[in-house]
């Protein structure tokens, strides 16, 4: 039997290596391409801990070349504590984000939640850094539906503490600074993303069409999307996230 799409791209991720960009298989639409993504979740037989939320900033949208922002699984063995020490390689950046814990499951529906019944299944919010690259070739411009069989470009999560209280209403204007080797690079925050307001990323992951099935569960992570864009790494950086009264975060490349 022969290697299929998701295999193909499982095993450039874990290789660190970049395949050709119209790779066998590449999909043209978006439903092949989270086809491909269930079959790389079913395949890897990894412990799954979540959704990472891509292109959650409408410029965003035209440069990849799709029509709303995508989601990608989150695996347990690339996500790493605090002050974590991680490889650089070519092609790889850094972005600033939120990242909610649910504190128990929310149902799949095609109807909108309230946001009431969005704020009862939070249990955390977490201070993050994502590292995120490709596998194939060619960048991110009209890279399409690509970076959605590609796992979401996931490549690394580094997670902060736990912050169990926050103003839902509030986030959207807080500020988050993000450095890199001491220089100050990007500042963002929550209402830079598309979403009204943070919480409305649950929701529209809960009628996410790839979620009808499993829905989200308790103790699942999402990271709703970079607040300071993509910031090229290199080894030797140090990157430092000032997330205000919700701390600081750091990690190094080597």
């Amino acid at each position: 039997m022969g290697t299929t799409v998701a295999e193909f791209l499982w095993d450039a991720r874990l290789n660190n290596s970049v395949i050709p960009r119209d790779f066998d298989g590449y999909p043209t639409t978006e439903a092949d391409a989270y086809a491909i993504q269930t079959d790389m979740i079913a395949s890897a037989d990894e412990v799954f801990v979540g959704w990472k939320l891509g292109a959650t900033v409408a410029a965003a949208l035209p440069l990849i070349g799709i029509e709303q922002p995508f989601i990608g699984p989150l695996f347990a063995r690339f996500c790493h504590e605090d002050g974590a020490t991680l490889p650089a390689l070519p092609g790889q950046a850094l972005e600033t984000e939120f990242t909610v814990r649910l504190e128990s499951d929310l149902p799949h529906s095609p109807d909108p939640y309230g946001k009431e019944e969005l704020e009862a299944v939070i249990g955390a919010l977490v201070p993050s850094f994502e590292v995120v690259g490709l596998r194939f070739e060619g960048g991110v411009p009209s890279a399409g539906y690509r970076t959605i069989a590609d796992g979401g470009l996931n490549v690394a999560t580094i997670l902060g503490p736990d912050v169990a209280d926050w103003d839902t209403k509030k986030i959207g204007a807080h500020a988050v600074h993000l450095n890199v080797n001491g220089t100050h690079v990007a500042t963002g925050k929550p209402a830079d993303l598309i979403w009204e307001q943070l919480i409305d990323a649950i929701g529209w992951l809960a009628k996410h069409p790839h979620l009808a099935e499993r829905g989200l569960r308790a103790g699942d992570l999402i990271m709703t999307g970079s607040m300071t864009g993509m910031t090229p790494i290199q080894p030797g950086d140090q990157a430092e996230a000032d997330f205000g009264a919700f701390g600081k975060i750091h990690v190094q490349f080597n």
